[in-house]
């Protein structure tokens, strides 16, 4: 268990680096962007004429399953939680 928390320092380390030189603008408009890729591949997809049926339902479905984790996951933001995944640790 030791192990995996001092491997975990990237969090914080990651916490830091965000907090020192990552605009908070760049969070939601990468977000943004990339919300607006998926409706135009979602577009793309219906107008296409090459695909059967079948596999466009199955590329929808696949793009609907897809998570979208852009610049950084918020939980490294937040202390409390932070401080939980580190305790112990010295």
């Amino acid at each position: 268990m030791a192990q995996n928390k001092l491997l975990g320092f990237a969090y914080a380390l990651g916490t830091e680096y965000v907090r020192g030189y990552v605009p908070d603008s760049v969070k939601p408009d990468a977000d943004a962007l990339v919300t607006d890729l998926r409706e135009a591949f979602s577009e793309l997809l219906e107008e296409n004429d090459w695909m059967s049926d079948d596999t466009k339902v199955e590329a929808a479905e696949k793009l609907d399953l897809m998570i979208q984790l852009v610049a950084y996951d918020e939980s490294i933001m937040d202390n409390e939680g932070l401080d939980a995944f580190y305790e112990g640790v010295r």
